[in-house]
Protein backbone atom coordinates (compact mmCIF):
# COMPACT_ATOMS: atom_id res chain seq x y z
CA UNK A 1 0.00 0.00 0.00
CA UNK A 2 1.45 3.30 -0.96
CA UNK A 3 1.56 6.10 1.61
CA UNK A 4 -0.07 8.63 -1.05
CA UNK A 5 -3.31 6.65 -0.35
CA UNK A 6 -3.34 7.37 3.32
CA UNK A 7 -2.36 11.23 2.83
CA UNK A 8 -5.09 11.11 0.05
CA UNK A 9 -8.27 9.94 2.93
CA UNK A 10 -6.75 12.32 5.25
CA UNK A 11 -7.12 15.11 2.13
CA UNK A 12 -10.88 13.82 1.37
CA UNK A 13 -12.04 13.82 5.29
CA UNK A 14 -9.95 17.34 6.00
CA UNK A 15 -11.75 18.60 2.65
CA UNK A 16 -14.88 16.91 2.57
CA UNK A 17 -15.17 15.58 -0.57
CA UNK A 18 -13.08 13.61 -3.77
CA UNK A 19 -12.74 17.06 -5.76
CA UNK A 20 -11.13 19.13 -2.10
CA UNK A 21 -8.32 16.30 -1.86
CA UNK A 22 -7.94 16.01 -5.30
CA UNK A 23 -7.26 19.87 -5.72
CA UNK A 24 -5.04 19.78 -2.32
CA UNK A 25 -3.26 16.69 -3.57
CA UNK A 26 -2.74 18.17 -7.38
CA UNK A 27 -4.01 15.13 -8.56
CA UNK A 28 -7.82 14.57 -10.57
CA UNK A 29 -11.02 13.09 -8.25
CA UNK A 30 -10.62 10.08 -10.44
CA UNK A 31 -7.07 9.68 -8.82
CA UNK A 32 -8.74 10.09 -5.21
CA UNK A 33 -11.33 7.75 -6.16
CA UNK A 34 -9.01 5.25 -7.38
CA UNK A 35 -6.91 5.29 -3.96
CA UNK A 36 -9.49 5.31 -1.75
CA UNK A 37 -10.72 2.03 -3.87
CA UNK A 38 -7.26 0.97 -3.24
CA UNK A 39 -7.53 1.52 0.68
CA UNK A 40 -11.07 -0.41 0.98
CA UNK A 41 -9.91 -3.33 -0.63
CA UNK A 42 -6.59 -3.61 1.80
CA UNK A 43 -8.68 -3.40 4.66
CA UNK A 44 -11.66 -5.49 3.42
CA UNK A 45 -14.34 -2.97 3.73
CA UNK A 46 -15.81 0.31 2.82
CA UNK A 47 -13.95 3.95 4.52
CA UNK A 48 -17.26 5.85 2.15
CA UNK A 49 -20.70 5.52 2.72
CA UNK A 50 -21.42 6.14 -1.12
CA UNK A 51 -25.20 6.00 -0.57
CA UNK A 52 -25.67 9.82 -0.79
CA UNK A 53 -25.12 12.75 -3.27
CA UNK A 54 -21.19 12.76 -1.64
CA UNK A 55 -19.16 9.69 0.00
CA UNK A 56 -19.48 10.07 3.31
CA UNK A 57 -16.08 8.89 5.88
CA UNK A 58 -17.22 5.83 7.96
CA UNK A 59 -15.79 5.31 11.22
CA UNK A 60 -12.83 3.21 10.12
CA UNK A 61 -11.95 5.97 7.99
CA UNK A 62 -11.52 8.11 10.57
CA UNK A 63 -10.05 5.39 12.84
CA UNK A 64 -7.18 5.46 9.79
CA UNK A 65 -6.73 8.91 9.80
CA UNK A 66 -6.22 9.16 13.06
CA UNK A 67 -4.45 6.14 13.13
CA UNK A 68 -1.91 7.51 10.04
CA UNK A 69 -2.13 11.42 11.06
CA UNK A 70 0.95 11.27 13.29
CA UNK A 71 3.26 9.49 10.92
CA UNK A 72 2.28 11.29 7.78
CA UNK A 73 2.99 14.46 9.66
CA UNK A 74 6.31 13.12 10.62
CA UNK A 75 7.31 11.96 7.23
CA UNK A 76 6.07 15.51 5.83
CA UNK A 77 8.31 17.14 8.16
CA UNK A 78 11.33 14.80 6.81
CA UNK A 79 10.47 15.64 3.27
CA UNK A 80 10.55 19.41 3.66
CA UNK A 81 14.03 19.12 6.03
CA UNK A 82 15.99 17.32 3.22
CA UNK A 83 16.54 19.77 0.89
CA UNK A 84 19.98 19.47 -1.09
CA UNK A 85 22.55 21.99 -0.23
CA UNK A 86 25.68 21.88 -2.64
CA UNK A 87 28.75 22.32 -0.90
CA UNK A 88 32.34 22.42 -2.21
CA UNK A 89 34.75 24.23 -4.98
CA UNK A 90 33.77 24.22 -8.61
CA UNK A 91 36.37 25.72 -10.96
CA UNK A 92 34.89 27.38 -14.00
CA UNK A 93 36.67 28.78 -17.10
CA UNK A 94 35.03 31.91 -18.50
CA UNK A 95 36.89 33.88 -21.72
CA UNK A 96 36.97 37.69 -20.96
CA UNK A 97 34.57 38.71 -23.45
CA UNK A 98 31.35 36.67 -21.21
CA UNK A 99 32.69 37.72 -17.69
CA UNK A 100 30.86 41.58 -17.73
CA UNK A 101 27.73 39.76 -19.60
CA UNK A 102 27.48 36.24 -17.71
CA UNK A 103 29.41 36.21 -14.27
CA UNK A 104 27.36 38.85 -11.98
CA UNK A 105 23.79 36.96 -12.50
CA UNK A 106 25.42 33.72 -12.75
CA UNK A 107 27.21 34.29 -9.34
CA UNK A 108 24.01 35.91 -7.55
CA UNK A 109 22.43 32.70 -8.81
CA UNK A 110 24.34 30.69 -7.10
CA UNK A 111 25.15 32.70 -3.70
CA UNK A 112 21.66 32.65 -3.02
CA UNK A 113 21.01 29.04 -4.26
CA UNK A 114 24.09 27.03 -3.21
CA UNK A 115 25.56 29.68 -0.71
CA UNK A 116 27.81 26.58 0.64
CA UNK A 117 29.39 26.40 -3.16
CA UNK A 118 32.29 28.29 -3.51
CA UNK A 119 33.31 29.38 -7.13
CA UNK A 120 37.08 29.52 -8.58
CA UNK A 121 37.49 31.43 -12.01
CA UNK A 122 39.87 30.86 -14.69
CA UNK A 123 40.70 33.41 -17.32
CA UNK A 124 41.33 32.36 -20.32
CA UNK A 125 40.55 31.77 -24.08
CA UNK A 126 38.44 29.23 -25.71
CA UNK A 127 41.18 27.15 -26.85
CA UNK A 128 43.18 27.18 -23.28
CA UNK A 129 39.95 26.51 -21.56
CA UNK A 130 39.18 23.68 -23.66
CA UNK A 131 42.52 21.84 -23.08
CA UNK A 132 41.97 22.80 -19.10
CA UNK A 133 38.69 21.44 -19.15
CA UNK A 134 39.97 17.95 -20.82
CA UNK A 135 42.77 17.76 -18.47
CA UNK A 136 40.49 18.34 -15.44
CA UNK A 137 41.85 21.43 -14.31
CA UNK A 138 38.39 23.00 -14.45
CA UNK A 139 35.16 21.60 -14.01
CA UNK A 140 33.27 23.33 -16.86
CA UNK A 141 33.72 26.54 -18.97
CA UNK A 142 31.93 28.97 -20.26
CA UNK A 143 33.67 29.76 -23.59
CA UNK A 144 32.44 30.96 -27.50
CA UNK A 145 31.94 27.91 -29.51
CA UNK A 146 33.08 27.61 -32.69
CA UNK A 147 30.94 26.64 -35.47
CA UNK A 148 33.34 24.33 -37.08
CA UNK A 149 36.01 22.16 -35.40
CA UNK A 150 33.92 22.25 -31.65
CA UNK A 151 35.89 19.33 -29.84
CA UNK A 152 33.17 16.12 -29.93
CA UNK A 153 34.55 14.68 -26.53
CA UNK A 154 33.06 17.52 -24.39
CA UNK A 155 29.12 17.98 -23.74
CA UNK A 156 28.32 21.06 -25.62
CA UNK A 157 25.09 23.84 -23.89
CA UNK A 158 24.55 26.22 -25.05
CA UNK A 159 24.02 29.58 -22.11
CA UNK A 160 22.98 32.50 -24.21
CA UNK A 161 22.69 33.75 -27.91
CA UNK A 162 24.07 37.39 -28.38
CA UNK A 163 23.80 39.38 -31.26
CA UNK A 164 27.05 41.04 -32.45
CA UNK A 165 26.66 45.00 -33.12
CA UNK A 166 29.39 47.13 -34.71
CA UNK A 167 29.60 50.58 -33.66
CA UNK A 168 32.06 53.44 -35.41
CA UNK A 169 32.03 57.24 -34.91
CA UNK A 170 29.51 59.74 -36.09
CA UNK A 171 31.43 60.25 -39.18
CA UNK A 172 31.61 56.91 -40.47
CA UNK A 173 28.41 56.27 -43.11
CA UNK A 174 26.72 53.12 -44.06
Amino acid sequence: MKLAAFAALRAVIRGGTFAAAAAEMHVTPSAISMQMKQLEAFFGQPLFDRSGAHPRPTPLAFQVVQLMGEPLDGLDVLRKESDVRVRGTVRLGIIENLQAVVLPGAVRWLKRHHPGLELQLMRGRTTTLTAALKAGDIEAALVAQATAGATATLHWTPVAKKALVLIAPPSVTR
